[in-house]
């Protein structure tokens, strides 16, 4: 973990934006390796990523995937700085199905708090929301 030390300018980067529960921290951070992203980055106010249950749900992708922390207002300043687009996912009205975005090779897709989402500043400044539609009853 280096604090702040991310290289946003090429790659994909997953931000998990407070996310409290240390065992959804570690599986979004496998599921992450699995997807090929190039690395995530956890916020200040996330789960402690060396806390067992975290290290237990990362069955080891914390070995060969960066893993770098910082605040939301850091990030989004090295990701305009790098001129990388921000995704915020939410169910907000202006958010988009993620399948009707173009393809893009360098962003940060942003992961909200599991019961409040992602902040007002994220909402504010994110350069694109988009929501996963769910098929089926669930």
């Amino acid at each position: 973990e280096e604090v702040g030390q991310a290289d946003l300018s090429q790659g994909k980067f997953l931000f998990l934006e407070d996310v409290q529960d240390p065992g959804n921290v570690g599986t979004i951070i496998r599921t992450a390796d699995a997807a090929g992203f190039t690395g995530v980055i956890v916020s200040d106010k996330s789960a402690d990523i060396y806390s067992l249950k975290t290290l237990r749900s990362m069955q080891g992708s914390h070995f060969h995937l960066p893993i770098y922390r910082m605040s939301s207002q850091a990030l989004l300043e090295k990701a305009k700085k790098a001129a990388i687009p921000v995704l915020a996912t939410t169910l907000s009205k202006d958010s988009v199905d993620y399948r009707e975005l173009p393809p893009i090779e360098n962003f940060v897709l942003v992961m909200g708090n599991e019961g409040q989402g992602i902040s007002p500043l994220m909402t504010e400044s994110a350069d694109q929301l988009a929501h996963i539609s769910m098929k089926g009853q669930a």
